[in-house]
């Protein structure tokens, strides 16, 4: 899937252009049997409150939809509405990445429309993905919010946590976010420190990945316990345990780098 940024914004919407169609934090996807792709413009019959040229899709025009209905018509009803999640485990690794870049790009560019330094309306950038004041010359870029997550391991132990924002019994890694003047790997140690009570050694980078829930750059890495028992802070965590590959709860899916990581100490066993 070869995808190509560009920043022009093309006058109209192709027939022939692939979008990307969302309904708030929905998303609509085409189901040809058991597989989902991306529509094409002219399937559809939509309203549109916002839209957004992304670039091109195997030579094809790339769009991103935001529509302010589930009212609208598409032939031999092919669409299926997902949440933005739930896309995430049936497309492939390319298209959830394109995904998550539209849904960033569609909440920023429905989000920021004026300037905060003297209140003129901004304008899209032909340059680069931003927005610019024409009046100040500032300008505004899309927000990254970077974030560590790291799986902890002690022998053939790993620590996991549940959050309260979590369903009952499903548990993952730590997480949180990078503050102002802070390395990830300080980031790391504290949000351990913080959240379940114990030091680690050993930090080691493993991947990153883009997160749109939201706006986040997830960096992670993986540590060895070093000391301490585990005490939770009862506001971020609500329970962390020490689990074997025996004893694991319910995880986050393969296709978040927070299942990536268990996977892969499961892998190191």
């Amino acid at each position: 899937m070869h995808f190509i940024p560009e920043f022009t914004q093309p006058s109209h919407i192709a027939g022939d252009s692939i979008i990307i169609l969302f309904s708030e934090n929905n998303i609509y996807l085409k189901k040809e049997s058991v597989i989902y792709d991306l529509p094409n413009y002219k399937e559809i019959d939509v309203p549109i409150s916002n839209s957004f040229y992304l670039g091109s899709l195997v030579q094809k025009p790339l769009w991103v939809i935001n529509t302010p209905t589930d009212d609208f018509s598409w032939p031999n009803n092919k669409l299926e509405k997902l949440t933005t999640r739930e896309a995430f485990s049936v497309l492939s690794n390319d298209q959830v990445k394109l995904i998550g870049m539209a849904f960033q790009l569609m909440r920023w560019s429905r989000n920021c429309n004026f300037c905060s330094n003297c209140g003129e309306k901004l304008i899209l950038s032909d340059q680069e993905r931003a927005k610019i004041c024409n009046h100040c010359d500032k300008i505004y870029y899309p927000r990254i919010n970077p974030c560590i997550i790291v799986s902890i391991r002690k022998g053939n132990q790993i620590l996991l946590a549940r959050s309260p924002r979590f369903p009952k019994k499903k548990f993952s890694v730590i997480a949180g976010f990078v503050e102002i003047g802070e390395t990830l790997e300080a980031c790391v140690a504290r949000e351990i420190k913080e959240e379940v009570g114990i030091s680690v050694q050993n930090i080691q980078y493993f991947k990153s990945q883009n997160w749109p829930f939201p706006n986040s750059l997830m960096i992670a890495f993986t540590a060895d316990y070093l000391s301490g028992k585990v005490k939770i802070d009862h506001r971020e965590i609500v329970e962390a345990n020490w689990y074997t590959k025996e004893t694991l709860p319910n995880l986050p899916e393969n296709c978040t780098v927070a299942g990536q990581l268990i996977n892969a100490f499961l892998d190191s066993l």
